[in-house]
Protein backbone atom coordinates (compact mmCIF):
# COMPACT_ATOMS: atom_id res chain seq x y z
CA UNK A 1 0.00 0.00 0.00
CA UNK A 2 1.50 3.42 -1.03
CA UNK A 3 0.45 6.08 1.13
CA UNK A 4 0.29 9.36 -1.39
CA UNK A 5 1.16 12.92 0.27
CA UNK A 6 -0.34 16.24 -1.31
CA UNK A 7 0.19 20.09 -0.87
CA UNK A 8 -2.95 21.75 -0.50
CA UNK A 9 -2.20 25.80 -1.45
CA UNK A 10 -4.95 28.42 -0.26
CA UNK A 11 -5.34 31.20 -2.67
CA UNK A 12 -7.39 34.27 -0.98
CA UNK A 13 -8.96 36.50 -3.53
CA UNK A 14 -8.93 40.69 -2.98
CA UNK A 15 -8.35 43.76 -4.75
CA UNK A 16 -4.73 43.99 -3.30
CA UNK A 17 -4.64 40.41 -5.47
CA UNK A 18 -5.79 39.02 -8.40
CA UNK A 19 -3.35 39.38 -11.49
CA UNK A 20 -3.27 36.56 -13.94
CA UNK A 21 -1.50 33.73 -13.04
CA UNK A 22 -1.21 30.16 -14.17
CA UNK A 23 -0.64 27.56 -11.38
CA UNK A 24 0.44 24.35 -11.88
CA UNK A 25 -1.80 21.40 -10.53
CA UNK A 26 -1.04 17.39 -9.96
CA UNK A 27 -1.73 14.33 -7.96
CA UNK A 28 0.31 15.63 -5.53
CA UNK A 29 -0.24 19.99 -5.56
CA UNK A 30 -4.09 20.99 -5.35
CA UNK A 31 -5.34 24.51 -4.56
CA UNK A 32 -8.07 25.84 -2.56
CA UNK A 33 -9.12 29.20 -3.76
CA UNK A 34 -10.87 31.45 -1.46
CA UNK A 35 -13.03 34.63 -1.54
CA UNK A 36 -14.57 35.71 1.43
CA UNK A 37 -16.92 38.55 -0.10
CA UNK A 38 -13.92 41.37 -0.50
CA UNK A 39 -14.42 43.70 -3.12
CA UNK A 40 -12.42 42.46 -6.77
CA UNK A 41 -11.09 44.20 -9.35
CA UNK A 42 -13.15 44.28 -13.28
CA UNK A 43 -11.50 40.90 -13.85
CA UNK A 44 -9.63 38.33 -11.39
CA UNK A 45 -8.39 35.78 -13.54
CA UNK A 46 -6.59 32.48 -12.22
CA UNK A 47 -5.39 30.09 -14.53
CA UNK A 48 -4.34 25.97 -13.42
CA UNK A 49 -2.84 23.78 -15.73
CA UNK A 50 -2.60 20.23 -15.27
CA UNK A 51 1.55 19.28 -15.26
CA UNK A 52 4.17 17.73 -13.03
CA UNK A 53 7.69 19.33 -12.86
CA UNK A 54 9.41 15.90 -12.68
CA UNK A 55 7.26 14.03 -15.57
CA UNK A 56 6.60 16.60 -18.04
CA UNK A 57 4.68 13.91 -20.68
CA UNK A 58 2.45 13.11 -18.47
CA UNK A 59 -1.05 14.44 -18.59
CA UNK A 60 -3.62 15.46 -16.21
CA UNK A 61 -7.42 16.84 -16.56
CA UNK A 62 -7.98 20.11 -14.03
CA UNK A 63 -11.29 20.10 -12.03
CA UNK A 64 -13.02 21.93 -9.54
CA UNK A 65 -15.41 21.92 -7.46
CA UNK A 66 -17.06 24.14 -4.89
CA UNK A 67 -16.56 22.68 -0.77
CA UNK A 68 -18.48 26.12 0.28
CA UNK A 69 -20.67 28.08 -1.87
CA UNK A 70 -22.56 30.78 0.07
CA UNK A 71 -23.19 33.49 -2.62
CA UNK A 72 -26.03 36.34 -1.39
CA UNK A 73 -24.94 39.41 -2.91
CA UNK A 74 -25.65 39.16 -7.10
CA UNK A 75 -22.84 41.17 -8.33
CA UNK A 76 -20.59 38.51 -7.52
CA UNK A 77 -20.03 36.76 -11.21
CA UNK A 78 -17.62 33.52 -11.66
CA UNK A 79 -17.07 32.04 -14.90
CA UNK A 80 -15.37 28.41 -15.90
CA UNK A 81 -13.29 28.24 -19.35
CA UNK A 82 -11.17 26.47 -21.25
CA UNK A 83 -8.93 29.11 -22.57
CA UNK A 84 -8.58 27.84 -25.98
CA UNK A 85 -12.82 27.12 -26.06
CA UNK A 86 -14.04 30.51 -24.62
CA UNK A 87 -16.88 29.41 -26.04
CA UNK A 88 -17.82 27.16 -23.72
CA UNK A 89 -18.08 29.03 -20.63
CA UNK A 90 -20.11 28.19 -17.46
CA UNK A 91 -21.45 31.03 -15.44
CA UNK A 92 -22.42 31.17 -11.78
CA UNK A 93 -23.56 33.93 -9.37
CA UNK A 94 -25.62 34.55 -6.59
CA UNK A 95 -28.37 31.12 -5.46
CA UNK A 96 -26.96 27.85 -5.87
CA UNK A 97 -23.43 27.23 -6.39
CA UNK A 98 -21.94 24.70 -9.07
CA UNK A 99 -20.95 21.13 -9.06
CA UNK A 100 -17.81 19.67 -9.66
CA UNK A 101 -16.57 20.72 -13.19
CA UNK A 102 -13.18 18.61 -15.12
CA UNK A 103 -11.78 21.01 -18.07
CA UNK A 104 -11.23 19.12 -21.19
CA UNK A 105 -8.18 16.97 -20.63
CA UNK A 106 -4.62 18.17 -21.12
CA UNK A 107 -6.34 21.90 -21.64
CA UNK A 108 -5.39 24.68 -19.29
CA UNK A 109 -8.32 25.84 -17.31
CA UNK A 110 -9.46 29.67 -15.65
CA UNK A 111 -11.70 30.98 -13.32
CA UNK A 112 -12.54 34.21 -13.43
CA UNK A 113 -14.19 36.00 -10.61
CA UNK A 114 -15.74 39.62 -10.72
CA UNK A 115 -17.70 41.36 -7.59
CA UNK A 116 -18.28 45.07 -7.33
CA UNK A 117 -18.88 45.70 -3.76
CA UNK A 118 -18.14 43.69 -0.35
CA UNK A 119 -20.90 41.69 1.22
CA UNK A 120 -20.85 38.15 3.27
CA UNK A 121 -20.52 35.94 0.75
CA UNK A 122 -18.10 32.87 1.00
CA UNK A 123 -16.67 30.47 -1.84
CA UNK A 124 -13.85 28.11 -1.55
CA UNK A 125 -13.12 25.87 -4.39
CA UNK A 126 -10.75 23.19 -4.49
CA UNK A 127 -8.82 22.88 -7.81
CA UNK A 128 -7.68 19.66 -8.40
CA UNK A 129 -5.91 17.29 -11.36
CA UNK A 130 -5.98 13.32 -12.21
CA UNK A 131 -3.55 11.75 -14.20
CA UNK A 132 -4.90 10.62 -17.43
CA UNK A 133 -1.59 9.58 -18.78
CA UNK A 134 1.51 8.38 -17.46
CA UNK A 135 4.44 8.25 -19.92
CA UNK A 136 6.75 5.94 -19.67
CA UNK A 137 10.27 6.46 -21.81
CA UNK A 138 10.42 4.01 -24.48
CA UNK A 139 11.75 0.65 -23.09
CA UNK A 140 14.53 2.64 -21.55
CA UNK A 141 15.70 0.35 -18.66
CA UNK A 142 14.67 -2.76 -21.13
CA UNK A 143 17.91 -1.69 -23.58
CA UNK A 144 20.16 -0.30 -20.78
CA UNK A 145 19.77 -3.52 -19.08
CA UNK A 146 20.26 -5.69 -22.49
CA UNK A 147 23.66 -3.55 -23.32
CA UNK A 148 24.74 -4.11 -19.86
CA UNK A 149 23.66 -7.70 -19.93
CA UNK A 150 25.52 -8.30 -23.30
CA UNK A 151 29.01 -6.99 -22.46
CA UNK A 152 28.98 -8.63 -19.35
CA UNK A 153 28.00 -11.67 -21.34
CA UNK A 154 30.53 -11.27 -24.34
CA UNK A 155 33.21 -10.32 -21.47
CA UNK A 156 32.51 -13.84 -19.60
CA UNK A 157 32.69 -16.01 -22.98
CA UNK A 158 35.16 -14.44 -23.92
CA UNK A 159 37.57 -15.23 -20.76
CA UNK A 160 36.64 -18.49 -21.06
CA UNK A 161 37.72 -18.78 -24.63
CA UNK A 162 41.28 -17.49 -23.79
CA UNK A 163 41.68 -19.67 -20.35
CA UNK A 164 40.63 -22.93 -22.45
CA UNK A 165 43.24 -21.54 -25.46
CA UNK A 166 46.23 -20.96 -23.07
CA UNK A 167 45.34 -24.76 -21.38
CA UNK A 168 45.04 -26.38 -24.97
CA UNK A 169 48.15 -24.92 -25.61
CA UNK A 170 50.15 -26.32 -22.55
CA UNK A 171 48.36 -29.66 -22.92
CA UNK A 172 49.97 -29.89 -26.47
CA UNK A 173 53.35 -29.31 -25.59
CA UNK A 174 55.66 -32.73 -26.17
CA UNK A 175 56.53 -33.98 -22.99
CA UNK A 176 60.32 -33.21 -22.19
CA UNK A 177 62.80 -35.46 -24.32
CA UNK A 178 65.52 -37.01 -21.98
CA UNK A 179 68.70 -37.46 -23.87
CA UNK A 180 70.12 -41.16 -23.28
CA UNK A 181 73.43 -41.30 -21.30
CA UNK A 182 75.96 -42.22 -23.81
CA UNK A 183 77.12 -46.00 -22.95
CA UNK A 184 79.85 -46.26 -20.50
CA UNK A 185 83.54 -45.80 -21.89
CA UNK A 186 85.43 -49.18 -21.62
CA UNK A 187 88.56 -47.18 -21.43
CA UNK A 188 87.41 -45.66 -17.75
CA UNK A 189 87.56 -47.48 -14.92
CA UNK A 190 84.59 -48.31 -12.87
CA UNK A 191 84.17 -48.46 -9.11
CA UNK A 192 82.97 -52.04 -8.57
Amino acid sequence: MSLLFFLVTEVYLGVGWCSFHTYKVNEAQYYEIVWEGSDLPLSCRIGFEGRNAHDVYDQYQVCVEASEYHVSDCTFHMKYYDPGRRQKQLSYSCGFGPGKYCAVENENFVIEFSNFRTSTSVVRLMVTAKKTYDYEPPLLAAVVGGVLGGAVIITVVAVVVIMFRIRKRRWRKPPPVHVPLPPPDPDRETCV
